[in-house]
């Protein structure tokens, strides 16, 4: 009996003395780059493999096995930390420059290690992107992407085409472009021949951090059928910790034209092997270089000139266009609250004389943060105005010009050898009366703009709340000149017909709104890691387009539709679409060796009938880290091994 007690007594001892082992350890994990909070870091007890991961102000709290153990702190992008057990510790991480580069930004700007994926993923740098000083983020992009196809050229602000995954359909296969977790709107613009590009291209260089490019079904699946052509992720920069900051970055360049149409040499103005005075054409005699009288026949002096081709004709034409590129910026931060805020400016006079190819383009951005506790809520607002003016039909007027007679003496449309009345020919007009007079002027206002809201339900559990908002504003005036002939001068006489006239008033109004509810989570149990997603988004859409016209104009140089006696035209219609989605996304790795990812999406469509307007996207991905299960292949080249799957 007495045994028997003792044994008890002994064993309640030790059982206080196990549970007296237990610790509490509590602390924060801070970055050494910047002095903020690391959310989401990984703590682990390396004896038992019990772990937990800091919340969104970086604090954690572990209960440990002994005093004496060994904790592992480690991070995405970060060196890794061991320390001793301590009831409060104070982590300082530092950055690891080689793992950043593995950090992409995936679906709903989600943080994931490129690893972990199981597709492909590009991300282009904002060096990089504005190494050679862009006016687009298109342009910056050109040729940077595997695979991707970047297409279109011309004047300042033309639209960009983007191709990812090839051509799949009849439309224009261009892909999602994601703005800070906002869907941006990426709408052409253009009338006739006239290119005032497309949205998502307008926005600041100076303000990205980074894109990156989704390219495969599985990269897209979380987007559903909007991500059927792939996906554009653009980051912009934030505010870190740091003192009140401003910043101005300018450019200056000129440019002028690289090529122009080759004309032939050997035959001057004049139609089926004969001169004629009135022709815009170049099929007449052998050009013989000898004086000819030319132009207007009722002028009091008539005008001579040598019967020989004039070098440079069409180049001369152009001028040296201008221009400049200018980003002033101002940012601050600390543990609590940060605020960046940018003024853009670009003008380009374009190369075309009398300002008839200037583009304009202003973009204001304001973005900032607050965190308290576990709360974390963020703000940002995109705005881009552009004002543009274009002329169209011009290039084929000075390509038809007669190769012997010099486009640069005919610059004062208004001189009377040269104006309307006595310009040379009855079929066309005089290039920089065209340049000055008809044209198209285009401005868009572009606002985008977002309300994000975190917070941490339990360590390494994140719900988050965001609501975005797309309004896009385009308008156009069109104008045709009137304008007639006195009565008596050369062109009347010729049978040349006067300009009636034309005015319209095109529109176009987008209004898209995009809300998504989303909740994470991450945990790193022992050797594993289970991580995964769940959301609902819904995303509605609406526009009003149409125009109003009028096809004469009573009063020369007066553009209005209040300006005729004639019937005004217009037409206008509206649309709307609205989508419903549920999604969800599981990854599980083990030992950072072996990753699979499970992600899927089904969508409701507005636009389908109400009874078949439900459709599914899915995929299934998995990744194989040769170096980390074989050390002996880091030497080879032979690193990573992906195999993937869409549904």
């Amino acid at each position: 009996m007495k045994r028997l007690a003792c044994l008890l007594l002994c064993l309640s001892l030790n059982t206080g003395w196990v549970v007296a082992q237990k610790t509490e350890v509590s602390g924060i994990v801070i970055s050494s780059e910047d002095g903020e909070p690391v959310s989401g870091a990984t703590i682990v007890e390396k004896v038992s493999g019990m772990g937990t991961v800091t919340g969104s102000d970086g604090t954690f709290t572990l209960i440990i096995s002994g005093p004496a153990n060994t904790l592992r702190i480690s991070f995405l992008g970060m060196h890794s930390q061991e320390v001793p057990a301590q009831p409060y510790l104070r982590i300082v991480l530092e950055p690891d420059i080689q793992a950043l580069e593995e950090v992409v930004i995936t679906a709903f700007g989600l943080r994931k290690n490129e690893k972990t994926l199981g597709y492909a993923t590009t991300t282009i740098k904002a060096e990089e992107l504005t190494a050679a000083r862009p006016v687009s983020m298109l342009e910056g992009l050109a040729g940077k992407v595997a695979g991707m196809n970047i297409s279109g050229a011309g004047w300042t602000g033309s639209a960009r085409t983007v191709q990812i995954r090839g051509i799949s359909s009849f439309n224009k296969n261009q892909p999602l472009y994601i703005l800070d977790g906002i869907p941006v709107s990426n709408y052409e613009a253009g009338y006739l021949e006239l290119d005032f590009g497309n949205s998502a291209n307008d926005i600041n260089p100076e303000d990205i951090e980074s894109v990156t490019v989704l390219k495969g079904a599985s990269a897209t699946a979380l987007y559903g059928s909007r991500a059927a052509n792939g996906v554009v992720m653009i980051k912009t920069k934030n505010a870190g910790k740091e003192k009140l900051k401003i910043t101005y970055d300018g450019a200056i360049m000129a440019s002028s034209v690289l090529r122009v149409m080759q004309t032939q040499d050997l035959f001057g103005q004049g139609t089926g092997g004969r001169w004629a005075r009135n022709v815009n054409h170049s099929w007449g005699p052998r050009l013989d270089g000898k004086m000819r009288e030319w132009g207007s026949d009722q002028l009091a002096e008539p005008m001579y000139k040598p019967y020989s081709y004039v070098k440079n004709n069409l180049r001369n034409f152009y001028k040296t266009g201008l221009e400049t590129n200018q980003t002033l910026t101002l940012r601050y931060g600390d543990e609590r609250a940060g605020i960046i805020t940018s003024y853009g400016h670009l003008h380009n006079n374009g190369i075309v004389p009398h300002h008839a190819d200037d583009y304009t383009r202003h973009t204001f951005s304001l973005r900032g943060y607050v965190q308290t506790g576990k709360l974390k809520m963020e703000a940002s607002v995109n705005y881009i105005r552009k004002d543009i003016q274009r002329i169209g039909g011009l290039e084929m007027q000075i390509l038809q010009h007669p190769v012997d007679i010099d486009l640069s003496m005919m610059k004062d449309y208004n001189d009377e050898r040269y104006n309307t009345d006595n310009y040379f020919s009855h079929s066309t007009s005089n290039p920089y009366w065209l340049a000055s007079n008809p044209h198209t002027h285009y401005i868009e206002d572009h606002l985008l703009g977002k309300v994000e809201v975190g917070y941490e339900l339990l360590p390494g559990l994140n719900l988050t709340g965001r609501v975005a908002t797309d309004l896009l504003d385009q308008d156009m005036n069109i104008q045709t000149p009137a304008y007639s002939f006195t009565e008596g001068s050369y062109n009347s006489l010729g049978g040349k017909m006067p300009g009636a006239g034309y005015y319209s008033e095109p529109f176009y109004h987008l209004r898209q709104l995009d809300a998504t509810i989303l909740m994470t989570a991450g945990y790193k149990p022992g050797d594993f890691s289970v991580g995964g997603l769940a959301g609902w988004n819904l995303n509605s859409q609406s526009s009003h387009s149409g125009y109003s016209s009028v096809n004469q104009l009573d009063i020369e140089g007066w553009y209005s539709l209040a300006n005729t006696s004639g019937e005004i035209m217009s037409h206008s219609q509206k649309w709307s679409r609205r989508m419903i989605g549920v999604f969800a996304q599981a990854e599980i790795g083990y030992k950072d060796w072996i990753f699979l990812n499970i992600s899927a999406r089904n969508d409701w469509s507005s636009t389908l009938p109400s009874h078949q307007n439900s459709f599914f996207y899915g995929g299934i991905n998995s990744s194989l880290i040769l170096t980390e299960l074989f050390p002996q292949l880091k030497d080879t080249g032979i690193n990573l091994l992906k195999v993937r799957a869409a549904i």
